[in-house]
């Protein structure tokens, strides 16, 4: 290949730039000049473009345009074949089933007391009313997990019913179910 082009048409060519890169560098400080015959050096510009980092900055070239809009219309045929797959969801369908499942979340944690309330009636011990409790919040995170209630199901957690032992029971005791503070000796 010679060292020499003629037109910056070619010179872009052979540097791999749009000639209006060219066009638009060629009035910077250290930019080859033009021979004078009208000839331009490659070697030269390519040295410069190297130094300088210089990019390809036509977005007006119709080449790069119709290569762009190429690649946004594949884009797009592909989205609509991930979609039709399953493979993506709709943005609606993502934030109404984020809306379910925090309001039944919410639900849940607003039964939660209650129903710990009723299934701890009768219990005495600090580890069974614990392992009660921690049950309790495992249905509830189960019953999330399985996420039921997104396809119109019921609520994340069911009705709860006393223990067998209580009910009737009119006065149920009342067990202070705290953990017992060890004390400190004193000094």
């Amino acid at each position: 290949m010679s060292a020499f082009v003629h037109t910056k048409s070619d010179l872009a060519k052979r540097l791999g730039i749009s000639r209006r890169t060219i066009t638009n560098h060629m009035r910077d400080d250290g930019a080859p000049a033009t021979r004078a015959d009208g000839r331009y050096h490659v070697e030269e510009w390519q040295a410069f473009i190297h130094e300088r980092g210089i990019v390809d900055d036509s977005e007006d070239d119709a080449k790069n345009w119709k290569n762009e809009l190429a690649r946004l219309k594949c884009e797009q045929i592909q989205l609509a074949i991930d979609t039709e797959r399953k493979e993506l969801v709709p943005m609606g369908e993502v934030l109404a089933a984020a809306g379910h499942t925090l309001s039944a979340f919410r639900n849940a944690l607003n039964q939660l007391a209650g129903r710990c309330a009723q299934g701890v009636v009768g219990l005495r011990d600090y580890d069974e009313i614990k392992d009660f409790i921690d049950s309790e919040i495992r249905i509830i995170l189960n019953g999330l997990q399985e996420g039921s209630f997104l396809d119109g199901g019921t609520d994340v957690i069911g009705e709860v019913q006393p223990p067998e032992d209580v009910i009737g029971d009119e006065e149920a005791p009342f067990v202070n179910v705290a953990p017992k503070k060890k004390r400190r000796a004193k000094k």
